[in-house]
């Protein structure tokens, strides 16, 4: 049987017979002149080349300074953000995803923390966590603005009070009267 199996592939193939050849080699043509359309298909690659370079450098350049922009408001409101596992696939098995108030994007797996900083995730990520994270931003915002306001209305109160508060007794009947009011 083996010897079949050797003799059907000797008789199939044989290495005297040359290759045939195609109709325009036969007519004489040769390959070795390009097409016309092979220069212009080349520079055509060329150009969409260097656009996908200057696309990817703009790209990073615009992921690095979002994030730059939503770690100053992270810092500056002092608070993290919590994002849905869910929402970015990229991070898929993910069972919790912040954003630090210094810029990391904390992943909790199973028992395993990493985390390191936004800007280091690509672009992709990069959007993903910003949309995520912008819902939450304005509502950190909103927050911050109502306990300052509450604040401000507070401070007003006392200082009201404060200035209407007696100060010094008039003269010798005793009666009190009010200064700080007009100092102030």
């Amino acid at each position: 049987m083996g010897d079949q199996v050797g003799e059907e592939t000797s008789a199939t193939f044989k290495p005297t017979e040359e290759p045939s050849l195609s109709e325009a080699e036969r007519a004489g043509e040769t390959l070795s002149e390009p097409e016309p359309a092979l220069p212009e298909l080349f520079q055509s690659i060329h150009e969409g080349a260097q656009m996908l370079v200057d696309s990817r450098e703009k790209d990073s350049m615009l992921s690095r300074e979002l994030c730059a922009s939503l770690v100053a408001y992270t810092k500056w409101l002092g608070s993290s953000l919590e994002l849905a596992p869910e929402s970015i696939p990229e991070l898929y098995g993910a069972e919790r995803i912040s954003l630090s108030t210094e810029g990391e994007l904390v992943v909790t797996m199973e028992s395993n923390v990493s985390s390191k900083p936004l800007e280091e995730y690509p672009s992709e990520v990069v959007m993903t966590v910003v949309l995520d994270a912008l819902p939450q931003l304005q509502s950190a915002i909103r927050g911050q603005v109502q306990r300052l306001d509450e604040r401000i209305s507070l401070f007003d109160r006392i200082t009201r009070e404060l200035r209407d508060l007696p100060t010094a007794l008039d003269g010798p009947g005793g009666e009190l009267q009010s200064k700080r009011k007009s100092l102030i």
